[in-house]
């Protein structure tokens, strides 16, 4: 049988993938904080909703929409969740695959940390951090 965070990251991924902010955010805690590794313009630390969906808002606004996210395996236990990911976008008409892996802590059944890490990290900030017009 499935543990239920494993469930929750489905759902939360799934629904991230539609656009489901609502159903997403039931599994946030007020306090969430996400970490986003490297030095892209993605790259920091984000607490609480409004920080958290400028970030996402800023993925999609550098990928003009076309980020996409696809799991490979989501493991988990009683405190934390683990999703490795196979993410993609295109920025300047060229497209970047990389593998990430997402760590996430949870309090109450929602997640209240996020760890992300680009597995290719100088390449990941490098198509992050071009400027726009430097593929057209």
């Amino acid at each position: 049988m499935e543990h239920p965070h494993v469930t929750t990251l489905r759902t939360v991924v799934n629904a991230f993938r539609e656009r489901d902010w609502e159903t997403v955010y039931q599994y946030w805690t007020d306090d969430l904080v996400i970490h986003y590794d490297g030095t892209s313009p993605v790259a920091g630390s984000y607490r609480g909703r409004d920080e958290i969906m400028t970030m996402m808002n800023k993925i999609d606004d550098l990928t003009d929409g076309t980020f996409q996210v696809e799991i490979h395996d989501i493991l988990g236990n009683d405190d934390h969740g683990i999703i490795l990911y196979h993410e993609h976008a295109v920025r300047n008409g060229r497209r970047f695959d990389w593998n990430q892996i997402g760590i996430y802590h949870f309090r109450d059944g929602k997640f209240s940390e996020v760890w992300l890490h680009p597995a290719n990290q100088a390449e990941f900030d490098e198509f992050m951090s071009e400027p726009k017009e430097a593929h057209q």
